[in-house]
């Protein structure tokens, strides 16, 4: 590998990007990821302060040759983000002791520094990780110096792809209590129902993990339509902090305009303007297992969102509370894709089911093999939304199964969709052009006096 900057052997592709990174993890002894408690999170800050100071450095060079002095070079509003002096990544290079203790001090300086679109992503504490001696994060840092992480260098999404894949590698490995983030596979499944986008689009995720949907659509507006993903407006809602942190740095690190905040959607949605809801394009969701607990305290919502019904239920609640979150901050003509647990569809009262109907918020179900979805035995279903002001009267649905021949065994042990069935399932979906056994669309009527079952085992062709 080369210099820094010199080019032809610095990574630039995604694929490159992650087996990079997996070299990086290779540095560390099997010990180490047993001893460590955040391997996840001391190689991705890693990762990012390298990239973030790059970029930097990079931009500092040029507008310093630009002005012609450095100390105007310095002003802030030249830059997306600036490092602080004293806080770059040479001088955690030329840190022999307390590397540690450096690395803590820095990311905490380039979060105050950056604190509008970097807050909360420094969670990591290598002080704490007893494991992380001198000489192990001198081998790491030295490791990754051999190559430029800069924005200028590498177009916007690849960087962030590739962090968001790693992400997830390791998030597989060392799981803990954490669900597993949307497969790959599925995430492009989900983008294509909902695509094409256009530039000004705002998109919205409000249980956004480490950010691995809203990376697909970058990708898609990228690879798929050739355009420019920056001119997209990214958003993302995470309870989890460490998750928010890891999301909040993949959209940083790759050029992109949007927002990533902490905090649960249900009881404290972050995206507002003034006392409504903010009003998206598009909202992509892949909804967690439901909790069992009931939800008094969301019922009286000074948003009006949870009016489907008196009482949500204490089994299923949060996810039908999700589904009402979701069409609540649909933008006119706004479209969604959300991954529900079919148990909720299918335990559900039927007054919840009508609302979703009458309401004429669903275009599609499509029904997802279990095996896609680890923290879900029984599986999911994919619902495809749409607000408009159609009356509901002469509507109907598409009720959708996914073929098992469309399955296959991916990288990691992951099940997946195989070659090209995510392209045919969402083409099949947005065209309603289904054939044989897959599916068939279902009228308003037909599905009042199935008492308003949702799945598509209930409307098989004979």
């Amino acid at each position: 590998m080369g210099v820094p900057g010199e080019g032809p052997d610095d990574p630039s592709s995604c694929e490159e990007l992650c087996e990079l990174f997996w070299s990086l993890q290779s540095k560390l002894p099997p010990p180490f990821t047993k001893a460590v408690q955040d391997v996840r999170g001391t190689l991705l800050s890693l990762i990012f302060y390298k990239a973030v100071s790059d970029t930097y450095r990079g931009q500092l060079r040029k507008w310093t040759e630009e002005l012609g002095d450095e100390d105007l070079a310095r002003d802030s509003d030249l830059y997306r983000f600036t490092v602080p002096q004293g806080h770059g990544w040479e001088e955690l290079r030329a840190q022999e002791e307390n590397v540690d203790r450096f690395l803590n001090e820095s990311l905490r300086a380039i979060e105050d520094a950056n604190r509008q679109r970097l807050a909360g992503i420094s969670r990591v504490d290598y002080v704490r990780e007893e494991a992380l001696t001198d000489r192990l994060l001198n081998r790491l840092v030295e490791h990754l110096s051999q190559y430029d992480l800069s924005l200028e260098r590498i177009r916007p999404n690849v960087l962030g792809r590739a962090f968001v894949d790693f992400a997830q590698v390791l998030t597989d490995k060392k799981r803990g209590n954490q669900p597993p983030e949307t497969s790959e596979t599925i995430a492009r499944l989900m983008v294509r129902l909902v695509a094409p986008f256009e530039a000004g689009d705002r998109i919205y995720d409000p249980a956004c993990g480490i950010g691995r949907l809203l990376m697909e659509v970058a990708r898609h507006h990228r690879e798929e339509q050739q355009e420019d993903p920056t001119h997209l407006f990214l958003a993302g809602q995470e309870v989890d902090p460490d998750q928010a942190a890891l999301a909040r740095m993949a959209i940083a690190i790759s050029g992109f305009h949007g927002r990533i905040e902490r905090g649960d959607s249900l009881r404290d949605p972050k995206f507002t303007e003034g006392k409504a809801l903010s009003q998206f394009d598009c909202v992509l969701a892949d909804l967690p297992p439901p909790g069992q607990k009931p939800l008094p305290d969301v019922q009286d919502d000074p948003y009006g969102r949870f009016d489907w019904t008196d009482d949500l239920p204490g089994q299923n609640g949060d996810t039908w509370a999700f589904l009402m979150h979701i069409t609540s901050q649909l933008g006119e003509e706004g479209e969604a894709a959300v991954t529900v647990p079919r148990p909720a569809l299918q335990e559900a009262e039927p007054g919840l089911r009508k609302e979703l109907v009458t309401r004429n918020l669903l275009r599609a179900v499509i029904g997802l093999d279990s095996a896609v979805f680890e923290d879900v035995p029984t599986g999911k279903v994919l619902l495809l939304l749409r607000e408009d002001d159609v009356e509901a009267a002469g509507g109907e649905i598409l009720f959708y199964q996914t073929p098992d021949a469309d399955y296959v065994q991916v990288e990691r042990g992951r099940v997946g969709l195989r070659g090209k069935s995510a392209e045919r399932i969402a083409e099949d979906v947005k065209s309603q052009a289904v054939e044989g056994d897959a599916g068939r669309v279902v009228p308003h009527d037909e599905i009042r006096r199935h008492d308003y079952a949702l799945t598509p085992e209930a409307y098989h062709r004979d």
